[in-house]
Parts: C-alpha cells; sequence; structure tokens
C-alpha cells in the first residue's frame, strides 16, 4: 500500500519497531538542535516541541533568505511570537477525536451509515455508496478514492479549494463505487472530507466551530484554527518549496482532512490531554481515539479513530502530514509520557528522515543539508538584463537532461 504525498502517513519506520526519544543521547533530543538539523540551508522556520518527564520545550529556527545564518526565536522573551503553520492530515486525528467524543456519548455508532446519517441531505444515486460506515470512513477503507474523480495532479490544491460542501454532496450523491465496503486500506482524504462534514451537518454547526468548542478550548489550545485571525495570520511561517516562495493553502471543505493550523505548543497540549487518558479533560474519548479498529493495510502498523498505532517494541501513537509548503510531525510515546512535535515551513525540509532517526534511536543531526533542487518549469519565462543588473545561475543537470532555459 502506498501512502499518498499530500497529508500521507509516512509509517514504515513505525511498522519496523524502535526505541523511544528518551534513548537518544540528550544533545541529541534537545529541540534546538533537531531544529537545526530538519532546517538545515534551507529557507523558512522550524518548530520543534519535547515534551518529557513532566516539561515541555519549544525551539524555533528560521532563515528568511538562502544564505543567511539560522535565527533563533526566543520564546522565553517573546512567547506570542511562536509561529503557526499548516499542519496538514493531522487535521484527521482531530476529526476522529469529534467522531470519539459522539460515539462515547451516544449520539452515533461505528456501524452507522453514511446513507442514514445523511438522510434529506443527500440522495444517493447508487445504494452501494450509502451503505458505507463511519468506521470505514474512520480506517480508509471506505472505498473512496484519494480525490474526487475530477481533480487532476497539478490542480488539486486549487480545485479543493473551489469545491464547496455542495460539491462535496453532489458527487457523493452520483459517486460509483466499484465494489461493496469496506475495502483494503487506501488512504483517501475525500473519505475524512465525508466524515467531518457529516458531523457539521448533523451538528448544524461548522466543522471548525465543532473542534474549537469540543477539543481546543478546553484544552487551551487558542492557535488550532482552521481561519486564523489578522494577529494570528502575522504569525503563520512564511511558506517555502526549496529555494522559491510558496503560498498557504485554504483547504476549504476538506479541512477535516487536512486544514487545521496549530503550533507545537498546541500539539504538545493535546498530547498531554491524551495520555491523560480518561481522566483527563477529553474523558473516555482520548482512550477510544487510540482504540484498534483494524489493520492499516500491510504495514504492521493498526488505526484506531484516525491515528495510526504501533505496538511493538512499544506503543507509539502517531501521524503525519503535508500541504503545499508546509510539514508535519506527531508521535506520542503513552508509556514514556513522551511526545515529539516538528513543523516546518518548507516542503523540502526532512521532517520525516529526522523524526525516523529519532525513533530508531541513532539521531545525530543531518550529516548533509538537502540540496535544492528545482524541476523542469518551475522557472520558464524570458529573464531580461537591465543596465548594468545581472543574474547568476549556478545548475546541476541531470544526466540526460537538457539546459531548462535558453540564453538568447
Amino acid at each position: 500500500m502506498t501512502i499518498p504525498p499530500l497529508f500521507g502517513a509516512v509509517v514504515l519506520a513505525f511498522a519496523l519497531g524502535a526505541p523511544a526519544l528518551a534513548q537518544a543521547p540528550p544533545a541529541e533530543r534537545e529541540p534546538g538542535h533537531i531544529a537545526e538539523s530538519v532546517l538545515g540551508k534551507l529557507p523558512g522556520t522550524v518548530s520543534v516541541g519535547v515534551m518529557r518527564d513532566g516539561r515541555v520545550e519549544v525551539a524555533v529556527r528560521r532563515r528568511e533568505r538562502i544564505g543567511q545564518a539560522i535565527e533563533t526565536v526566543d520564546l522565553v522573551k517573546q512567547p506570542a511570537a511562536e509561529p503557526i503553520f499548516e499542519i496538514g492530515s493531522v487535521s484527521k486525528v482531530f476529526t476522529g477525536l469529534l467522531t470519539a467524543l459522539r460515539v462515547e456519548r451516544g449520539e452515533l455508532r461505528l456501524d452507522d451509515t453514511i446513507g442514514d446519517l445523511l438522510a434529506g441531505v443527500v440522495s444517493f444515486r447508487y445504494e452501494t455508496v450509502s451503505t458505507i460506515q463511519l468506521r470505514q470512513l474512520l480506517t480508509h477503507t471506505s472505498c473512496l478514492k484519494r480525490w474526487p474523480a475530477a481533480f487532476t495532479p497539478n490542480g488539486m490544491f486549487q480545485q479543493s479549494t473551489q469545491y464547496g460542501v455542495a460539491g462535496l454532496w453532489g458527487g457523493l450523491s452520483s459517486h460509483v463505487l466499484g465494489r461493496s465496503p469496506p475495502c483494503e486500506t487506501a488512504y483517501s482524504n475525500l473519505g475524512y472530507a465525508v466524515l467531518g462534514q457529516t458531523l457539521a451537518e448533523r451538528a448544524q454547526r461548522p466543522w471548525e466551530a465543532l473542534v474549537v468548542a469540543d477539543i481546543a478550548q478546553p484544552l487551551a489550545m487558542y492557535d488550532t484554527r482552521q481561519h486564523l485571525s489578522p494577529t494570528q495570520r502575522s504569525r503563520v511561517a512564511q511558506p517555502w518549496r526549496g529555494g522559491r516562495r510558496s503560498h498557504a493553502w485554504d483547504a476549504g471543505v476538506f479541512a477535516p482532512a487536512g486544514g487545521l493550523h496549530s503550533t507545537a505548543t498546541d500539539l504538545l497540549l493535546f498530547s498531554r490531554a491524551l495520555m491523560q487518558g480518561g481522566a483527563g479533560p477529553l474523558g473516555p474519548a482520548a482512550h477510544r481515539l487510540v482504540t484498534d479498529l483494524t489493520a492499516f493495510g500491510d504495514t504492521g502498523l493498526q488505526i484506531g479513530y484516525g491515528v495510526l498505532l504501533s505496538h511493538h517494541p512499544e506503543r507509539v501513537w502517531f501521524h503525519n502530514g503535508e500541504t503545499l509548503a508546509y510539514k508535519a510531525e506527531w508521535v506520542v510515546w503513552p508509556d514514556r509520557k513522551e511526545a515529539l512535535v516538528i513543523l516546518a515551513s518548507n516542503h523540502m525540509a526532512p521532517t520525516r528522515d529526522v523524526r525516523r532517526a529519532l525513533v530508531a534511536g541513532t539521531f545525530a543531526g543531518m550529516a548533509q543539508a538537502p540540496e535544492l533542487v528545482y524541476t523542469l518549469g518551475e522557472f520558464r519565462g524570458m529573464y531580461e538584463e537591465k543596465g548594468a543588473n545581472r543574474i547568476y545561475v549556478r545548475l546541476k543537470l541531470v544526466p540526460g537532461h537538457k539546459l531548462p532555459f535558453s540564453t538568447l
């Protein structure tokens, strides 16, 4: 089973089993050192949060432009300066928790079908689609594709922003499944959009309002939002893709699959609440969220209410996410009461490699900073020299490829 790059969960390091963060040498577990290793020579911002021994540590490193020295953001003197990031598919964990809360309250059951839950809202042309259960949406076994059929690889970000609830319900009403659910595990952003918007429809409130009321507000996670205030927008880490500027992404109706913003501090608060279990502020839903529902494909992992679970050699709960420019890693070792958050605003940042090395106990800093690699077409166009201005270009050609531009 392949996991898609957009919002995809990277799971192989956990499937193999590995020691926890606590077993790395102390200097190498220091969040500032981790942040510098993730950022390397890239422009952008990296925030790393670590919870261990009852303490929370957050370190932020930033580089405004290529070639500049790394800047340390002092959160002790400026706690309000902590940057905000898009967290991509880590948002699915929040959609899963919203579901777990409603199952605990008796409002929903895992075998409820979308045909019953959306009666009067969606008129299903094909009965097979209406039989999809909440359990199957949560575990990526609903037979729904990753994205709606009309989406294209190059246009999915713009298409998802414009899709809207009407588009979601209209597409679902005429959707054709190749077989009756459940299907083999197939990662589905569409499935989580359907799940989250179904919860919103039932509550007659936007999905974001449910996240704020049920999770973010009770846990004092004030920067975990889909839509940000003007003050919060000023704190968003500048987005990059390698050496070029990128832009933010409005997930729209796909927010339940990947549309939240958050900070390292907020995600550590969330981790602490989960580790407190039923005695904590989330009550029994904290246990339910990380209950095994089924195997996650052939990875050797299990999946709960959107959370990926490993049990060997010790318990690990995790998810990660990617959007157009941002990357996020969220990991919890419940038996050790430890958590790790890595947030980056450059899509080339090696968050996965660093996280895997930390989990495996082999992290000693990145031996080589990632190169800035540009694909053909990124800089296609005409460049004109004016007066004494000059353009300096350093090219590294892949064998068999021609120059991506000509000098005329």
